[in-house]
């Protein structure tokens, strides 16, 4: 996922458990545990504004160490040369403990085919045809259905979803794409058919 589209998506996890009180930083009261290193700019947010957090090094350690129903956050460092490696394992132990599970750039989801990297393509004098346009309701009047953004330099794993709320299309619009969404898009944010 682009570093834009992941600060704002980012931005929008911090405010919901900003919004919920944040005392000390105790790993007895993390609200979100996260894969990523040290240096994440999700990270830093976090720790900078109090959000109770704690931070692995592995998928399998956040998983493991996150309790019953926690958010678990997956971010890929690796953006956008390798995908975020992960194993059955992990989305396993995730279901069994009912956790919330966010993945960024995954090389393996469950029941899910994953395409090769691609990204953005560009038209005449390197132009940009395809943007950003949010596919669902998930994010309330403030980010309303249809609306264009734009990521740039998006690298993305083509995938079937059948719950996005965001997707790559080629669109006519400048906030909103007033012809709705064309038959081809590509999921960028989405929902895996289990669930959380």
């Amino acid at each position: 996922m682009n570093h834009l589209l992941q600060a704002s998506i980012s931005t929008l996890a911090a405010g919901l458990v900003l919004a919920a009180g944040h005392p000390a930083l105790l790993a007895g009261e993390a609200k979100l545990y996260l894969r990523c290193q040290p240096d994440n700019d999700l990270y830093q947010v976090l720790v900078e504004n109090r959000v109770p957090c704690l931070r692995f090094d592995t998928p399998e350690q956040a998983v493991r160490e996150a309790p019953e129903g926690a958010g678990v956050l997956v971010l890929a460092d690796e953006y956008p040369k390798t995908p975020t490696p992960l194993k059955t394992e992990v989305f396993e132990l995730a279901a069994a403990k009912k956790l919330r599970l966010y993945v960024e750039f995954p090389s393996f989801l469950p029941d899910t085919k994953l395409g090769p990297i691609s990204y953005l393509k560009t038209g005449e004098y390197g132009a940009v045809v395809e943007r950003t346009v949010v596919a669902s309701d998930a994010f309330g009047p403030e980010l309303s259905k249809l609306r264009i953004a734009m990521i740039h330099d998006c690298h993305y794993l083509p995938v079937a979803a059948r719950k996005a709320h965001l997707v790559m299309a080629r669109v006519e619009g400048y906030d909103t794409a007033v012809y709705g969404l064309p038959k081809e898009t590509h999921p960028i944010l989405f929902e895996h058919p289990r669930g959380d």
